[in-house]
């Protein structure tokens, strides 16, 4: 079985080998992220057997999550990711939100096109993904009429 772990280094070197390497960094700056999150945050999507086998694990890799479990986990990690983790937890803003975005897209294609997923999966991927930068440039928006309004 391929892990959370193994697929995303995987995609990454694919990566590698056809970016420049300045948007391969911005891609593996994104997937480290990511990773951080579902670590962070991935348990608690977790079945009860599922989340007794990461507590087991966990104390001795913390990595668990990734480590543990397969690829067919990172579409449903992606909710955390782009409405809490990235706008709250790391403050990036909307360019961080786009390159997300971009990252995020190729890696489900990617994903299908390697069999971890299916097509459905990468459509909600790309939806989440979309529906992010929508989002942080509504709240940059908001953000900018408030403090617009403030100076008047």
């Amino acid at each position: 079985m391929s892990t959370i772990a193994d697929t995303l280094d995987a995609f990454l070197a694919e990566q590698h080998h056809r970016l420049a390497e300045r948007t391969y960094h911005r891609y593996a700056d994104i997937i480290d992220l990511f990773r951080t999150c579902m670590e962070g945050y991935g348990p608690n999507s977790l079945d009860d057997t599922e989340l007794a086998q990461w507590r087991a694990a966990s104390d001795d890799d913390p990595d668990a999550f990734a480590h543990l479990f397969g690829p067919e986990k990172i579409p449903g990690e992606l909710g955390e990711f782009f409405a809490w983790f990235l706008p709250r937890k790391v403050a990036g803003g909307i360019e961080m939100t786009k390159t997300a975005r971009t990252v995020v897209k190729k890696l489900a294609v990617w994903l299908e096109a390697n069999g971890h997923i299916p097509h459905t999966a990468v459509l909600d991927m790309t939806e989440q993904a979309n529906d992010a930068v929508e989002a942080e440039a509504a709240d940059d928006n908001d953000y900018l009429d408030d403090f617009l309004y403030d100076l008047d």
